[in-house]
């Protein structure tokens, strides 16, 4: 419950009840694009894996959830290889590399 409350999907699970018991189906039949990223990054903070791709994780997140999103990869993600691919310019100086692929021919 502490991660559902981290990324904030406490509208959809309120209680250890809702986590346990609830199937899919039960939660409705089209989660929003935010709610898809806020499941798959609860996902990763659940299993924290050495090694976590992104692509577009931030793309349909909103600004209170890509700051969330930044602070996890700040602070709770540290000692894992995620790799982000975006679109966007999110927060550069939390990554050690960045690569512009606009900058190499293919």
């Amino acid at each position: 419950m502490k991660v559902v409350k981290r990324v904030k999907l406490d509208s959809l699970i309120g209680n250890e009840e809702d986590l346990f018991s609830k199937q899919t189906g039960d939660f409705g039949a089209n989660f929003s694009g935010g709610e898809k990223q806020k499941i798959l990054l609860s996902r990763a903070l659940i299993n924290k894996a050495e090694i976590m791709l992104f692509d577009e994780i931030e793309s349909a997140l909103d600004r209170d959830s890509e700051k969330i999103f930044i602070d996890i990869l700040n602070n709770e993600l540290r000692d894992s290889t995620v790799i982000c691919v975006t679109h966007k310019n999110i927060n550069n100086e939390i990554f050690d590399k960045k690569y512009n692929l606009s900058e190499y021919r293919f």
